[in-house]
């Protein structure tokens, strides 16, 4: 079960971690926990011109349309680093994603013309807080 840390508050008696889990996600927080993926990497020169974009672009909208696909971002450092962080639902719905055959397909393109060097990490997400500054009344 996710970590909840019952002495935080917003102010509102009701508030929870696990509470604010079940409305964004629709489940129990001790139902499954969500999967969070890290990957991080380096394109080689001229990736682009072998058609990255158009592989990616693909890859990421596959992702959005599996069951249990909740999130999808991709960060670029001032060094040329690439972070994409992907969120699915469990592990389950993660491993269907990791297993796809258009998935394994775009990786192994990857590392034969895309990426200089990169590194994945899975974790599950034990605690999750939100704070949004509008939702305060």
């Amino acid at each position: 079960m996710p970590y909840v840390d019952s002495n935080e508050s917003d102010g509102r008696s009701d508030w929870s971690a696990e509470s604010w889990i079940w409305d964004r996600h629709g489940m129990p927080a001790n139902e499954s926990p969500l999967i969070l993926t890290v990957f991080r990497s380096r394109l080689r020169p001229g990736a682009e011109a072998l058609g990255y974009h158009a592989v990616a672009d693909e890859m990421e909208r596959q992702a959005r349309a599996m069951p249990g696909f909740l999130e999808f971002k991709t960060f670029t450092a001032d060094d040329g680093e690439r972070v994409s962080i992907v969120v699915f639902d469990g592990i389950e719905s993660h491993n269907r994603w990791r297993d796809h055959p258009h998935h394994r397909a775009a990786a192994g393109r990857g590392r034969e013309d895309f990426y200089a060097e990169y590194r994945i990490a899975v974790a599950e997400v034990v605690r999750e807080h939100r704070f949004t500054a509008d939702s305060r009344v």
